[in-house]
């Protein structure tokens, strides 16, 4: 029958009931493939797959906010609620702007040989649309790993996005998007400058039919009195 699996790590012994081990050291996966007689040989291979999922989901989230952006400011755009609806607003142009932005130039972390997310395998088209390379990302991943942190994060761990330590290609966009989406940044702006306009139409609407009731009916009563004193004239003329 099956045996729980008995080993020992800086001299500590310890036994569990799988040869997966993830709690015997901080951040790693031992995988337990046979006994030994003495110390055994620790092959440490780093898993990367969270963070390429990771990545691969920013691609997806880009294009998805990018194509959003498209549908607002297209005038032909059949795309419920949304569609259609900021054609010509410079919001558009500015959001889309800040969007590219996070993804070019320079770290402000920048590592000896990684430094732009270009150097990971992010690549936008002509049309705008982001993708990525996944055997560029392997590269990077597998030969300069610390450098694509230090890149990305600039080495920080959940760094305030009010902090101005510099924090890398992710973390100073962090900081931009917290900005753009603040309540006292532009889009709540321009949403709440637009929920005035709206309110301000509405009650000139409102009025406007108000004054239309009122005209119709003057005009209805008029057009009563004149239909009154045509029909009493055509008596007369014809009692004459």
């Amino acid at each position: 029958h099956a045996t729980d699996a008995v080993f020992s790590v800086n001299g500590i012994s310890m036994t569990r009931n799988s040869n997966t081990v993830t709690d015997a050291i901080a951040g790693v996966t031992l995988n337990l493939r046979g006994t030994t007689t003495g110390s055994a040989v620790l092959d440490m291979a780093r898993d990367t797959t969270s963070l390429k999922t990771k990545m691969a989901d920013l691609v997806t989230a880009y294009n998805d906010a990018s194509d959003l952006l498209n549908q607002v400011a297209d005038p032909k755009s059949t795309l419920d609620t949304y569609g259609a609806t900021l054609v010509g607003d410079s919001t558009v142009r500015m959001v889309r702007q800040q969007l590219r932005s996070l993804f070019q130039g320079t770290s402000s972390t920048p590592g000896s040989s990684v430094n732009a997310m270009w150097q990971l395998g992010f690549s936008l088209n002509e049309k705008g649309v982001m993708s990525l390379d996944s055997a560029k990302l392997d590269s990077a991943l597998q030969s300069n790993f610390s450098d694509v942190v230090k890149s990305l994060t600039g080495n920080h761990e959940n760094l305030s996005a009010y902090s101005n330590a510099p924090a890398g290609l992710m973390g100073d966009a962090v900081r931009k998007l917290t900005t753009l989406l603040d309540k006292s940044g532009p889009l709540i702006g321009q949403s709440e400058s637009a929920s005035t306009q709206n309110t301000k139409y509405q009650k000139e609407l409102t009025d406007l039919q108000t004054r239309m009731d009122a005209l119709l009916a003057r005009y209805t009563k008029q057009f009563a009195a004149m239909d009154s004193l045509v029909g009493r004239v055509n008596t007369q003329k014809a009692s004459l």
